[in-house]
């Protein structure tokens, strides 16, 4: 096994390690986006160094903040008005007046050890959002379901 590291770069961000449970590595990293500040972070469980493909992903996440953070709002402006989310009317003129993207904010990479990832929005006016966030899970570049993490203790 090879040592953990307590920093390393992907692409212009330089994550660092946090402190975790003894299981588990967690890195930090800030970037700028269009509106600001924002934080990828990179969870690997069991305590592992990053591999080589994973930090690939953490450099194209950093490299494409913004435009990742525009698809996310695309794909949840569609996906929560099907009828599977059965979103309430107030909701639902939330999504039509502002836009998703007036709708959801604070939006946060969190990338796992085996290369997966999720945005997740801290902040929206839409009641499902309530507490936790809601989380866009990600296939590479491409949007591909949308997470309810109303219920999560944790993310």
């Amino acid at each position: 096994m090879s040592e953990i590291p307590t920093t390393f770069s992907a692409g212009t961000a330089e994550f660092v390690r946090i402190e975790s449970p003894e299981e588990l590595a967690f890195w930090v990293a800030t970037v700028n986006g269009a509106d600001g500040e924002h934080e990828v972070s990179l969870i690997i469980e069991p305590a592992a160094a990053p591999e080589a493909d994973v930090v690939e992903v953490a450099a194209a996440i950093v490299a494409d903040f913004d435009e990742l953070v525009r698809d996310a709002l695309e794909y949840l402006d569609e996906a929560l008005r099907g009828p599977e989310w059965a979103l309430s009317d107030t909701d639902l003129a939330i999504l039509d007046g502002a836009g998703a993207d007036a709708a959801f904010g604070e939006p946060e990479a969190v990338i796992w050890g085996d290369g997966t990832w999720m945005l997740r929005f801290q902040e929206s006016a839409v009641s499902i959002a309530e507490e936790f966030g809601i989380g866009v899970n990600f296939v590479g570049r491409v949007p591909q379901s949308v997470e309810d993490l109303s219920d999560s203790e944790e993310l």
